[in-house]
């Protein structure tokens, strides 16, 4: 719960979105669709970045821009 949302609220302050493991996404933006559409985009790395492991290539482009 707490420890969850002030993590959540420490990542947000760098980033447009963050990725809870077991948890899911969440993202923010001046608008709902401004939000939405970043956790479209979200989903579409998610999917390059797996399809990229999937094959044994490192997607160093994309590491660059997520942190862990």
């Amino acid at each position: 719960g707490e420890a969850l949302a002030r993590s959540t609220g420490s990542a947000m302050a760098g980033a447009d979105a963050v990725i809870w493991d077991h948890h899911g996404a969440m993202a923010a933006g001046d608008s709902l669709g401004q939000a939405l559409d970043r956790l479209e985009m979200l989903e579409k790395a998610a999917r390059i970045w797996w399809l990229a492991h999937a094959t044994g290539e490192l997607p160093r482009h994309l590491a660059a821009r997520f942190k862990a």
